[in-house]
Order: structure tokens, then C-alpha cells, then sequence
């Protein structure tokens, strides 16, 4: 009797799709073996089969899939290709007869392979599937050997490819897209990337089939060319699971004007130019390839791992000016480490020089971010600066994925790097505008010190000044710091705050922020030794001082955890550190009166204060 096989359908939406359904490991689609087959005894075999995707027809809720008389399969004893089988007729299920050679005995496995081509190219059709890019898998047991026959249980085949049919809009949500091509990628992806190409149709919906070796959920990117050559682009997040059918819709998120895979690139620097998409299809490679914003571009990261090798001055990242940088997936931005001394500064994951007073860098999507900074550098902010100072832009942040920005020593996780002056007769800054966080998750740190007197910068805030005579001070600086949401942690490094600013490193150094509004959001902010949570760091004498502006904490928030570096009367959870009052400068301080406040815990041996509605 024949045997019906469907597809299962999973229906899944944007942010859908959380079952936690086990992924069957998947094998990467390859060519038939060349390998010599073994040696030994030629034994005919004949298997039933059923449950494969040969031929398919969309049934609306499911997919039927037969077999197809001709069809050949390869047989494996471990890593050898042991022959082939012929299926002898239609059908959803039939018989597979042939022989094989090797030294079999009673209970021995053995794996069977239907292979056809690959995934990278397809046709979006149901036909192009089943004929190029048919993945399948089944293991057998040897039940008898009985002269030159051999007994084998029956084969029941599973996909190791997810299908999907894929029904496209523009962004209205509601008007078809009708496509000439579409280029699919994400992590795990078995290929990398997928192209679907319509060289006669334009349809808006299409089928393709994808497997994933991750056997996790995946956000994919899909860069559609639509009938009228515009492009398009969207993102899906779902696990795909081999051998289920699924039916969605896909609606473009926006237009984007060209799109660069950065793990096909040999470019020394890589120009983002405005209204484009930098993506990998292989996030697994590390590119040692800086980018370059345009002032005033707008650019969409996708799985970008772009990390600096070189000392070259280049950031992983830089927005010259005004930048919109729109995050999908999980991206890295790891600049130049640098040594462990002034003479061998590092490059931020992020340096945004500009204007405060007319440019700002925004963060948004629903992407996340590690940004690493080198010796001295921000990890999102401003680079490590000896020589000449520098003014850099404000940052906004307005995601709703989790962005990780850390400096190795001496600068900000997000803010200003250090400032070095060594050489000119005169106080030379390293500052960057205001930092204004309006949602997503935030982890901020400035890593402790690696000597004795290697302090370190703010969790979100300053780096460190850093000068050599009194006639040669610096001073890193920030603006006004302002939190309206999210889940921020933000740790500073030996000696600076949480929130607020970094140490003053030595003698002829300063650091300065603006006021430190809290309207909302969780936030957890730690000093380092001798500092606040959040404040004016641990200054080191009172001519070269920490000083930060206002503080004002209001009633929206969901609560603000600060934890002191030290348990001594000098230095506050909220407010100065060590040196308070002389080289630790804190303005006024206000909290809302409706929230309740466990109050500083003063010459005891507490650490936290924390404020809840």
C-alpha cells in the first residue's frame, strides 16, 4: 500500500516561531562521492522506502511528496560510499534495488543519501526544489545476510531542509511585491546565501529551501530586487526546522540603494555610502576591514564582524559626522587593541567624530552589537587621542536589542576615549556631545586597570585625562548624559563611575561631564575603587579633579541600583568619590520625592543605595 507523506505546516509571524522543537543536525548538500568504493562481497539489496521530498505539490496547509521511478540513492558504511539504489516506481513510497560492496554482518548500520545539487541558487519553485536542491537522509540495519543478499529494515527518510513559501509586500503591509530576485542570508545558513532568481515570472510569493546547521533560531535577511528594479529589503527571525513546512508572509521593511557582503571583500577600507546595507553571509570569517560613514548616511548592519588588527589609526567603525546605523542580527566591532602603555594607543569599535553642536550618531533595530575599544578607546565613542584633541558627535540610542560596549583601559564603554598629552604646551580635550539612551538592553564597562596607576574611564560617560607637566594637562569630557529607558549596566574601571565620569589619571589631568538626567528605565551603575555608581570620579588632587554636573533622578523609572567602589564616608553611591569636595565635583543632587530611596550608607559597610517607585 502506498503511504502518504506531508510536509508539517508551521505558520510563523515576525517575532513567532518559539517553539523549542529540536533541529535534527543537518549535512551539508554535497556532490555524489568520488570515493572508491569499499572492497569486498557484492550483495543485492532491495529497501522500502517513503517520507522524502522528491516530488512536491502544495496542498495548501501541507506538502505531498513522491518519489520518482529513477530516482538513485547513495548508500554509506561510516565515511564510505558502499553503491547506489534505483527506485522502481512512483509514488510516496517505493522500492530502492541495487547492490553494494563491502564486509557486512547482521545489525550493521547503514546510511542512506539523496543528494541533488545545492541551495545556492533556486528558481522559487516547487519543481526547481525537488530537482536541484533535495536533501535527504535515512539510517538502515542489516536484519539478515543470507549469501549475497542482504536484509534491510525499511528506510524512513527525513528532509534536511525546511521549506518555506514566502509571500511578499511592500511596506504597507498590504500591496503585493512582485520580484525578479532575492538574495537570502543568515548564520548557520548551509551555503551562506541563497539566490532566487525569476528570469520569466514576477511573482510575489515563491518557495525555497533552506537549512540551518545552527539548529537555533536565526534572523534572516532577505535583499529583494522588486519588477521595477527598486531594491528592498526585510528580516525574518524563526527556527526552521528540517523536514517542516511553513507558509508566511514577508513585508519589506524599507528601500535601500546598494548592498555589500563584506566576506566577498579584499578592500582595504570599505565608503558606506548613504542608504545601504553592509552585511556577511558568513559572520564566522573575521574581516580586518574598517568602515567608513558619510556624514549624514543612513546604513544597515547584518552580522557584520569586522575586527582590527592593524595600528593604522582606523576604528572597526567611523561616522564621519551625522549616521543613522540601523542593527540586525548580532554584529561585532572590535577595534585595534593597541599595547599596554601611552605609546601604543588602540582604536575605538565605534569613533564618531563631529561636531556636537549639529551631528548625532543614532543606534536603532532590533540588532545587536558588541563594540570593542582598544588601549585607551571608547567602545563606542571616541578613539584614544595623544597629540591634538578632538570633538566628537552625540550618540542616541533607540534599539530594542542589546548593545555591549567595552574599553579596554582608560576610555569609556560608551563615550569619550583617553586624552594623552605629552607634547604640546597647552590643555588639549578629548570629548564627545551628549548620550542620550531611550531603550534596549546597554552593558557599558571600562575594564579595570592592567598596573598600578592604569585607571580607567566611565562605564557611559568620560575616558581619563591623561597630561605629563603642568604645562602639558588634558582633559576628557562628555555632555549631558540622559537615560529615559532601557536596561542599562554600565561598570567603570579602577577609579571611574558607573555613570558619570572617568579617573583623572595623575597630576595635570581632568574629567568632566555635563548633568546626569534619569527619567526611566532599569539601571544598574558600579564605580570602581574609590568612585560612585554615578557621579564625579576619584580625583587626584584638587587642582586636577572629576567633576560632573547635576544629577537628577525622576519618578519613571523602574529602579536605579548604584553601587559605591569602596565603603568609606568620602565616597557615595550617588554623587563624589574619594578626594569628595576637593578633587571630586558633584552638583546638586535630586530624587524624585515619591520614590523610596534606601539613602547612602555613608562611613558603614555598605555599597548600594537603590531608589524604586
Amino acid at each position: 500500500m502506498k503511504k502518504s507523506f506531508y510536509y508539517l505546516m508551521a505558520i510563523f509571524a515576525l517575532a513567532a516561531c518559539t517553539s523549542t522543537i529540536e533541529q535534527p543536525e543537518a549535512e551539508p548538500v554535497q556532490e555524489p562521492s568520488t570515493e572508491v568504493p569499499a572492497i569486498g562481497k557484492t550483495y543485492s539489496v532491495t529497501v522500502n522506502a517513503g517520507r522524502v521530498t522528491r516530488a512536491l505539490a502544495d496542498a495548501g496547509s501541507s506538502l505531498t511528496a513522491t518519489w520518482t521511478a529513477g530516482d538513485v540513492i547513495s548508500v554509506y558504511s561510516g565515511a564510505s560510499n558502499v553503491g547506489t539504489l534505483t527506485a522502481v516506481s512512483d509514488g510516496a513510497a517505493t522500492k530502492f534495488t541495487g547492490t553494494i560492496t563491502g564486509d557486512f554482518n547482521q545489525n550493521d548500520e547503514l546510511e542512506l543519501r539523496y543528494l541533488s545539487g545545492s541551495y545556492t541558487t533556486q528558481d522559487g519553485t516547487l519543481d526547481g526544489i525537488a530537482s536541484s536542491c533535495d536533501y535527504a537522509t535515512a539510517t538502515v540495519t542489516i536484519t539478515a545476510v543470507s549469501g549475497s543478499a542482504l536484509t534491510i529494515s525499511d528506510a524512513n527518510f527525513v528532509s534536511q531542509q525546511a521549506i518555506t513559501k514566502f509571500t511578499l509586500f511592500k511596506p504597507d503591509g498590504t500591496t503585493p511585491l512582485q520580484v525578479k530576485d532575492v538574495i537570502i542570508t543568515a548564520a548557520g545558513l548551509t551555503g551562506n546565501k541563497i539566490t532566487v532568481s525569476f528570469p520569466l515570472s514576477r511573482p510575489s510569493e515563491f518557495y525555497v529551501a533552506m537549512a540551518n546547521t545552527s539548529g537555533a533560531k536565526q534572523e534572516y535577511l532577505f535583499l529583494i530586487t522588486a519588477n521595477d528594479d527598486t531594491k528592498y529589503y526585510a528580516t525574518k527571525k524563526v527556527n526552521l526546522v528540517n523536514g517542516k513546512y511553513y507558509a508566511t508572509t514577508l513585508t519589506a521593511l524599507g528601500t535601500f540603494s546598494y548592498a555589500k557582503d563584506l566576506s566577498e571583500s579584499s578592500d582595504y577600507t570599505y565608503s558606506v555610502y548613504d542608504n545601504g546595507i553592509v552585511y556577511q553571509s558568513d559572520p564566522s570569517i573575521v574581516m580586518n576591514i574598517p568602515l567608513i560613514v558619510g556624514d549624514g548616511y543612513s546604513v544597515v548592519l547584518f552580522n557584520v564582524n569586522v575586527q582590527r588588527t592593524n595600528n593604522n589609526s582606523y576604528s572597526a567603525m567611523t561616522c564621519n559626522g551625522a549616521a543613522n546605523i540601523i542593527l540586525y542580527g548580532n554584529n561585532v566591532l572590535k577595534g585595534y587593541n593597541g599595547g599596554s602603555n601611552m605609546s601604543s594607543l588602540g582604536s575605538a569599535g565605534i569613533d564618531a567624530p563631529g561636531d556636537p553642536t549639529s551631528k548625532t550618531v543614532t543606534f536603532s533595530g532590533p540588532g545587536n552589537l558588541e563594540a570593542y575599544g582598544g588601549y585607551g578607546a571608547a567602545g563606542i565613542g571616541a578613539n584614544a587621542l595623544s597629540g591634538s584633541g578632538h570633538v566628537h558627535a552625540n550618540l542616541v540610542f533607540n534599539g530594542t536589542g542589546t548593545i555591549t560596549a567595552t574599553s579596554k583601559q582608560y576610555g569609556a564603554g560608551i563615550g569619550s576615549g583617553v586624552m594623552y598629552n605629552s607634547s604640546l604646551s597647552s590643555t588639549i580635550v578629548n570629548s564627545i556631545g551628549a548620550i542620550t539612551i531611550n531603550s534596549g538592553t546597554i552593558i557599558a564597562t571600562s575594564s579595570p586597570g592592567i598596573a598600578y596607576n592604569n585607571v580607567g574611564g566611565a562605564g557611559i560617560g568620560t575616558g581619563c585625562g591623561y597630561g605629563s607637566s603642568s604645562a602639558k594637562q588634558a582633559r576628557s569630557s562628555c555632555g549631558v548624559i540622559t537615560i529615559n529607558g532601557g536596561n542599562i549596566t554600565a561598570t567603570g574601571g579602577k577609579e571611574g563611575a558607573g555613570i558619570g565620569t572617568g579617573a583623572s589619571s595623575a597630576n595635570y589631568s581632568y574629567t568632566q561631564c555635563g548633568n546626569i538626567v534619569i527619567n526611566g528605565g532599569t539601571i544598574n551603575a558600579t564605580g570602581g575603587s574609590q568612585a560612585p555608581g554615578i557621579g564625579a570620579s576619584r580625583g587626584y588632587a584638587i587642582s586636577y579633579n572629576c567633576t560632573c554636573g547635576t544629577i537628577t533622578i525622576g519618578a519613571g523609572i523602574t529602579s536605579v541600583t548604584a553601587t559605591r567602589g569602596q565603603a568609606n564616608a568620602s565616597v557615595e553611591c550617588i554623587g563624589r568619590g574619594w578626594n569628595g569636595n576637593t578633587a571630586s565635583v558633584c552638583g546638586n543632587i535630586t530624587i524624585d520625592a515619591g520614590l523610596t530611596d534606601s539613602g547612602e550608607p555613608g562611613s558603614g559597610s555598605g555599597l548600594v543605595r537603590t531608589l524604586v517607585p
